[in-house]
C-alpha cells in the first residue's frame, strides 16, 4: 500500500520501469525480458493488454507481444 503522498512519485517509478524493458533472447545477458513460451500465452497476455486498453487505464500500453521463443 502506498500512501497518498508517495503516490505520484512511484507510480511515476513504476511506468518507468515498465515501459521499455529489453525484450530478447533469454540467453542474452541485455535481455531484461524473454518472450513468451508459446502462441497461446502470448494470445492470453494480448487479451489483457486489450482489456486494460478498453476500460481506460492510462499509461504504456505494449502494442506487440513477444512469442513464442523459437
Amino acid at each position: 500500500m502506498v500512501t497518498a503522498q508517495f503516490h505520484d512519485c512511484v507510480a511515476e517509478e513504476q511506468v518507468r520501469a515498465v515501459s521499455s524493458p529489453r525484450v530478447g533472447a533469454p540467453a542474452d545477458p541485455g535481455t531484461e525480458m524473454g518472450p513468451l513460451v508459446h502462441a497461446a500465452h502470448a494470445a492470453r497476455v494480448r487479451g489483457f493488454l486489450d482489456r486494460a486498453a478498453g476500460a481506460g487505464v492510462q499509461g504504456p500500453i505494449p502494442s506487440e507481444v513477444a512469442g513464442p521463443h523459437p
